[in-house]
């Protein structure tokens, strides 16, 4: 009888001992289990166990860290039925600290890292809060999983921005959009592509393919930059300028060479410094704007004197033009066939 009772008793310890395992082992999973997060969202954060919302007194001293680094995000509320901070996952440039953009580096930086994962990223965070006695508690740590792309919302950026360039592209090409305007009953296939005009389009089509990629990844209306701002307007004034020239000048315009960038390299006299410079530092700056946004998913705030550079280019070029306004109408067959590529030697006593 003895035997039996022990061996029940042995059964029943091994059960509760069972059952008390397997619950905390549920538990540390549950903790464990990373936060569904989107750019753009709110999300909520348990508080640890001995925690609750009564001790979070003050929303402007408890901080969200992402991978030990201050975003500078401040939770919106307290929930005390679950005892759930609430915070919103979005990006404030206009306050944005050296340290937040540390942050938001490591939430959004490098994208294309996580193609793999299908675009989802694992980020450590922490909730900290001030104290007058500690200096810092430890609110709440864990694990957030990022969700940085929205398939839906990727799908209309991507056809927006294809859409974008390849309006570009074909009107370019069709129409007299990126061409000078030629002669009074040219073709527009016989103009000769202009070198500031193609510049325009260039900046408009890579800021706003920017600004729609930015705002595909971060589902927030992004912040356009003063550089960008900058850009387009240093290219729309060297356009306009040279738009000008063209209306004023005394001769028939150069014909097309039929070839785009053979048209612009050159001038009335053949392949010049001034075109091949300006269109260097465009293509060049063009492509680090592309690179740093795809890689840091923000405008980029470019040095002052790459501007200055790019306001030189541009004004060397129109002061380079203004001689192109004053060439004599006789000189209109050796504006054409200089255009078209190709300068006929002086005749000399020696090449006759």
């Amino acid at each position: 009888m003895n035997k039996i009772k022990s061996a029940i008793f042995l059964c029943s310890f091994a059960s509760i001992l069972f059952a008390t395992t397997a619950m905390a082992a549920n538990i540390d999973a549950a903790a464990s289990q990373p936060i569904n997060v989107s750019v753009g969202n709110n999300f909520s954060i348990k508080l640890a166990d001995n925690k609750n919302c009564g001790i979070v007194k003050a929303y402007d001293n408890t901080n969200l860290l992402i991978n030990g680094i201050e975003t500078g995000m401040h939770p919106l509320g307290c929930d005390p039925t679950s005892d759930e901070l609430i915070f919103s996952l979005k990006k404030d440039d206009a306050s944005a600290s050296l340290g937040s953009k540390a942050a938001w580096e490591a939430i959004l930086g490098h994208p294309w890292d996580t193609v793999k994962s299908s675009f989802k990223r694992e980020l450590r965070y922490t909730v900290t809060q001030a104290t007058d006695v500690t200096g810092q508690q430890i609110l709440s740590t864990g694990k957030l999983k990022l969700n940085i792309a929205n398939t839906d919302i990727g799908l209309i950026g991507a056809v927006l921005v294809a859409a974008l360039w390849i309006a570009l592209f074909y009107l370019g090409r069709n129409s007299g959009m990126l061409r000078d305007d030629g002669n009074q009953g040219s073709t527009v296939q016989s103009r000769t592509y202009s070198l500031s005009r193609v510049q325009m389009a260039w900046w408009f089509g890579i800021i706003m393919g920017s600004y729609i990629f930015l705002w595909m990844l971060s589902h927030e209306m992004p912040t356009l930059g003063s550089q960008a701002l900058l850009l387009m307007g240093i290219s729309g004034a060297t356009g306009l300028t040279a738009a000008s020239l063209n209306a004023g000048m005394q001769k028939q315009m150069p014909v097309s060479s039929g070839n785009f960038f053979d048209d612009l390299l050159t001038d009335a006299y053949g392949v010049t410094l001034h075109r091949f410079q300006m269109l260097a530092i465009t293509v060049i700056l063009g492509v680090m704007f592309i690179i740093h946004v795809a890689t840091n998913l923000t405008m980029p705030e470019f040095d002052g004197t790459l501007l200055t550079l790019m306001g030189i280019a541009g004004g060397t070029y129109i002061g380079f033009k203004i001689p192109e306004s004053h060439v004599a109408t006789d000189d209109i067959a050796t504006v054409e066939e200089h255009k078209a590529g190709y300068m006929p030697e002086p005749e000399t006593t020696d090449n006759k």
